[in-house]
């Protein structure tokens, strides 16, 4: 086959008998006989007319194009196809894309607008020179400077509406964990929201300021309103008030304030939480509070009916009303936590210091046509009231008090973040509950305070004052006075009792297996667990739900699904068929395999304690079974004997040492076996700070991709586990596990596309120490298989400011991968609440818009942005009369469920809950995607089959996953990145003490900025 690289056709596209359109064409594919071109592009095409011109226009390689126009509706062969059997003699560039998109525009308006042909002819025949643009962006090592002005980014962002739901694929009925909720207008037809304002009114009659003008915490604002109303029970004797806990009151009817507006003086023993009185008020002593009260907003009922039908309607302050009377009953028995409620009977002793409480989650939610109660069980770990110590033994891993070390400043910042922000009582007086704000970097026997003028330790002072000899003075003092230097009060560990009820929500391993038992069960038997919660609640005798006109269903809704049908995927010897989510590699090979010639492997499981260890012996065989598979897959391994580092050669280096070594071996081989790939990391267990340190090392330090083993995995590294690995490093290594076949992808498979995946990692074991991490990945390819990442620290929750270089160095890569400029963008975004997500889909629409301008002046590709959720408590369960082809092994509904209709649905835009994966064990939870923003203008069915099929193309596993991987990698890169976070403050001492560290992101190595090194 012979291909020309400097032609322009002229295609000439005839509609119906007498009309046609002249347009000019940056495409053309020159063959020996017109018979082999037909093959090309697919013998299925029809050409109406096409006549070739050779005219020279510049080194662009092309590909033929075809144009079909049956009755008004027009198909344009972008040229993909023909690219693929071309092969890599034809350079893929978006000047083919842009013209045949430009193409079948032209064709759609002359179809719709006959009499116009010739200035719309004219109009195409004189446009922008799309092959100069891309020469514009080959050169663009830096991005373009945007107006501030500049009406496109400013410009309102246009939130999309509900146009249908889809149709694709089996449907079948299920049982979803909500109940309907009805309103009787009769009742109550409006709720009436008051702000309230609670100020102290009075000293404290033990004398000294009360609070100091601090706000005041919900359990004390609940005790105060309380009281305001069995004090007034002229005003309140026959309405029900609820309180939110915060700053609103919610009735059935107006209170009787003249003018809306009432002032209470209460007395009050309110105390600041957990049964203790507040600062500078003595035991049982009453307090004079002034309760303001003002009428806010008259909520009307039926307006949700007109919602249910009008985008436009705003029912969230209504909702929101619901929800607080929904809870009402529950305040006061139970622990409130996270919006969650959990009851303190029946709690389950766990490690560390802590329980495990039961509760269950409600929510009131606007579904397509009525109101549900969204009713969900939840368990979780709080602090055992108990010894402060038993929280820092398990922070440190210590066999008992006494094993407790703490020597260098890292273990001390490691000590102050497990105990930041407890609240604690001491034992040698009896005081007020009191919050640790920091901890000494000295221990008690060495930090020194002043008492008269004197100078003395904590030990001493101790000794003195309260005759208490300390049984661990070596440990640091936790501060529970201020955090300004001078205000501190340190007191000894071993004094401090953790006050209850206080949520863990740090790491757990310890505990993991006991918190499994409890709440890991199989979909059936919650499903059962939840009717029972719903019965125990007895809401037909509620009074408050009597009082707002409220009644709950008795039975779970059933809701309407489909199950959409599982793609092909392909491999390198041939295309396969997922059953149930699931495949092996078995007889396979990667679509494109990488070559594996210069990489190395670390041991760092070698020691003689109560790790797990691994020999030399081990290793090696593990490196030949790992040589023997990839080289089953199609990797070359044209290097069998890597070089090899153990901790045992140098047991006193550091993990940085080891790796350092390991690189600086490949470093000296790199002449005859090119640049370092890889290095394979096996370590004792699944430590996360090490794993942490493994990765910080080799992402921002040394700048090649990691591969961690642990000593378990290696034991039994069986075919199967070695062909997993072999997909992590194939995908590290630049290369392809799989394609899709042709028209699998919606969009991506028809014109140049871009995925985009979004999302903020909060660091959970540091209580807002560290900052969030903001993630955004791209795919590089159009079959999904290839992604790069860019990370950046959030210096607050509405922080876009980053976000535009992040887009504009992806949009980079992917040019440079794809030789495309996408002209569409699909962005999926997790990590927000339902309370921001309007405002995160606005801010970060106007940052793409803002990178879309330092890419060129006039470029506008399309955008379509859906936000994803797993962190609901919406399940779908499949009735007992439900077939086995409607279950996975485990229980749940099978790959491909997906529901976007009925009470589950928003009414307002396209919202679908999808199964994307089959359960191993417990109950699934599907993800919830919302379409917020819709300028591609998809149908129903063409984003949730584009979401759905995404599943099938994770690299790191063969099975499809329960998210789109765009953000399953952006959640993974994040995590890379936490142990890159580096604490830049110059003060140890007031660090540990006040906990105001400010962080930097140690930058990711230039070297993997192109790579999968997440994968």
């Amino acid at each position: 086959m012979k291909i020309t690289t400097s032609l322009v056709g002229v295609v000439e596209v005839r509609i119906g008998e007498a009309v046609a359109v002249e347009v000019l064409l940056v495409a053309a594919v020159k063959t020996s006989t017109m018979s082999t071109m037909t093959t090309m592009i697919g013998g299925d095409v029809r050409l109406e007319a096409v006549r070739v011109l050779a005219v020279t226009v510049g080194v662009f390689h092309k590909i033929v194009v075809a144009v079909e126009v049956n009755d008004g509706e027009v198909v344009a062969r972008t040229g993909e196809a023909a690219l693929e059997m071309a092969g890599d003699a034809v350079t893929r560039t978006r000047t083919i894309a842009t013209a045949l998109v430009r193409l079948k525009d032209v064709v759609r308006l002359a179809v719709a607008r006959r009499p116009t042909i010739t200035s719309i002819a004219a109009q195409v025949h004189h446009s922008p020179d799309h092959g100069q643009a891309d020469a514009e962006w080959e050169g663009n090592t830096q991005p373009l400077e945007v107006k501030s002005d500049d009406p496109y980014v400013g410009a309102s962002v246009a939130l999309s509406c509900k146009s249908g739901v889809g149709s694709s694929g089996s449907s079948q009925r299920l049982k979803s964990n909500c109940y309907q909720v009805t309103t009787d207008i009769s009742k109550c037809s409006g709720i009436f929201q008051y702000d309230v304002t609670i100020e102290v009114a009075q000293e404290s009659e033990g004398g000294g300021q009360a609070f100091g003008g601090r706000p005041l915490v919900r359990p004390l604002l609940r005790q105060v309103v309380q009281d305001a109303i069995e004090q007034n029970q002229d005003l309140f004797r026959k309405i029900l008030v609820v309180h939110n806990g915060g700053n609103a009151l919610f009735t059935p009817s107006a209170l009787p304030f003249p003018n809306h507006v009432g002032v209470l003086n209460v007395h009050s023993s309110a105390r600041n939480g957990y049964g203790t009185d507040p600062p500078g008020v003595a035991r049982g002593k009453t307090r004079s509070f002034s309760v303001r009260i003002r009428l806010a907003n008259e909520l009307e009922v039926n307006v949700l009916q007109e919602a249910y039908t009008n985008p436009r309607v705003v029912v969230q302050p209504l909702v929101y009303a619901l929800n607080a009377v929904m809870k009402a009953g529950f305040v006061g028995t139970l622990v409130e936590s996270k919006g969650n409620l959990y009851s303190r009977i029946d709690a389950m002793k766990l490690n560390g210091g802590r329980v495990l409480y039961k509760g269950h989650h409600q929510t009131v939610r606007l579904g397509a046509g009525s109101l549900v109660l969204n009713l969900d069980r939840v368990w979780r770990e709080f602090y055992d009231e108990g010894p402060l110590l038993e929280v820092v033994r398990d922070a440190f891993g210590a066999r008992d008090y006494g094993s407790i070390r703490v020597g260098d400043l890292q273990e001390t910042f490691r000590l102050a973040r497990a105990v930041k922000r407890l609240v604690v009582r001491v034992t040698h007086r009896v005081t007020r509950l009191q919050t640790v704000s920091g901890v000494s970097d000295s221990s008690a026997q060495a930090t020194m305070i002043n008492v008269d003028g004197n100078s003395i330790s904590v030990e001493k002072y101790f000794l003195d004052r309260y005759h208490i000899r300390l049984r661990f003075p070596d440990l640091p003092p936790v501060n529970l006075g201020g955090r300004r230097p001078g205000s501190e009060s340190w007191v000894p560990m071993e004094l401090c009792e953790v006050a209850p009820d206080q949520p863990y929500s740090g790491p757990d391993r310890s505990n993991t297996a006991s918190i499994r038992t409890q709440a890991v069960v199989r979909p059936q038997v919650r499903m059962n667990g939840i009717q029972r919660l719903r019965e125990s609640f007895n809401f037909e005798n509620d009074p408050y739900l009597k009082a707002f006109g409220l009644s709950v269903a008795e039975r779970m809704e059933s809701v309407g699904a489909r199950v959409l049908t599982s793609p092909g995927i392909k491999y390198g010897n041939g295309l396969h068929y997922p059953k149930n989510g699931s495949w092996n590699l078995q007889d396979k090979t990667f679509v494109k395999p990488c070559t594996l010639s210069n990489w190395g492997v670390v041991i760092c499981s070698t020691s003689n304690g109560s790790r797990p260890c691994v020999t030399r012996q081990a290793a090696d065989n593990f490196v030949r079974n790992l040589c023997r598979e990839a080289a089953n897959r199609g990797i070359q391994v044209t290097n069998r004997n890597p070089a090899i580092v153990s901790s045992e050669d140098r047991p006193r280096g550091s993990l940085e040492s080891w790796l350092t070594t390991c690189h600086d071996r490949l470093e000296r081989d790199r002449i005859p076996r090119g640049d370092p790939q890889l290095i394979v990391v096996i370590k004792a267990d699944d430590d996360a700070m090490e794993y942490q340190e493994i990765k910080r090392t080799m992402n921002t330090m040394l700048g090649i991709p990691s591969q961690c083993i642990t000593a378990a995995v290696l034991a039994r590294a069986r075919v199967q586990v070695l062909a997993n690995i072999c997909l992590k490093i194939n995908a590290k290594l630049g290369g392809r596990n799989v394609e899709f076949p042709e028209g699998t992808l919606p969009l991506m498979h028809d014109e140049p596309t871009i995925l985009i995946g979004a999302d903020v990692c909060y660091p959970k074991s540091d209580k807002g120490a560290r900052p969030p991490i903001s993630s955004v990945t791209a795919s590089l390819d159009r079959h999904s298989s290839v992604y790069v990442a860019r990370l950046s620290v959030l210096s607050g929750r509405n922080d876009f400011s980053h976000l535009p270089q992040m887009l504009w160095e992806l949009f980079i890569e992917h040019y440079k991968h794809s030789r495309r400029q996408p002209e569409h963008v699909v962005y999926y975004r997790s990590g927000v609440s339902t309370s921001r997500i309007e405002d995160v889909v606005k801010g970060e629409m106007m940052a793409l818009r803002r990178a879309f301008r330092m890419l060129a002046a006039d470029y506008e590709p399309r955008v379509t942005f859906v936000v994803a959720n797993k962190h609901h408590h919406v399940r779908l369960f499949v009735s007992d009369g439900g077939g086995r082809n409607q279950r996975d092994r485990s229980g749940n509904p099978v790959p491909g469920t997906i529901v976007d209709s009925g009470t589950l649905a928003d009414p307002q835009r396209l919202e679908f809950f999808l199964m994307g994966h089959s359960g191993i064990q417990g109950t699934s939870v599907p993800t919830q995607y919302t379409v917020m923003v819709d300028e591609n203008n998809l149908s129903a069915d063409q984003a949730e089959e584009l979401t759905y099929r995404l599943c099938y193309s994770y690299a790191r596993c063969t099975r499809s996953v329960s998210i789109a991987p765009p953000l399953y990698y952006a959640q993974l890169a994040a995590e890379h990145a936490l142990g890159s976070l580096a604490d830049v403050s110059t003060d140890c001492s007031s660090t540990s003490s006040n906990m105001a560290s400010t962080y930097t992101l140690a930058g990711l190595s230039d070297k993997l900025g192109g790579v999968m090194f997440f994968a």
